[in-house]
């Protein structure tokens, strides 16, 4: 499809200059990409975001760890 064909950087002429990144790599970037979009959306509500993205609480904060996200800024300032 070409919707995750885009996401994951698939698409043969809108390529960058060099080597295409590696499978892996290419995935690592787009889970990292959705979480933070997710979050963004849901305005940093982790049981939301959970909602969501369907994976267990541990995996997620494994995986906002591994992406270096900052839950506090996804989440509204406080006065």
């Amino acid at each position: 499809n070409y919707a995750n064909r885009v996401a994951l950087g698939l698409f043969g002429e809108a390529q960058e200059a060099g080597d295409p990144l590696p499978l892996p790599e290419r995935v690592e970037q787009f889970e990292g990409a959705t979480i933070r979009s997710v979050l963004e959306e849901v305005a940093g509500d982790v049981r939301a975001a959970l909602a969501i993205l369907g994976i267990p609480r541990k995996t997620f904060y494994d995986k906002v760890a591994r992406h270096g996200i900052d839950l506090n800024a996804y989440r509204p300032h406080r006065a």
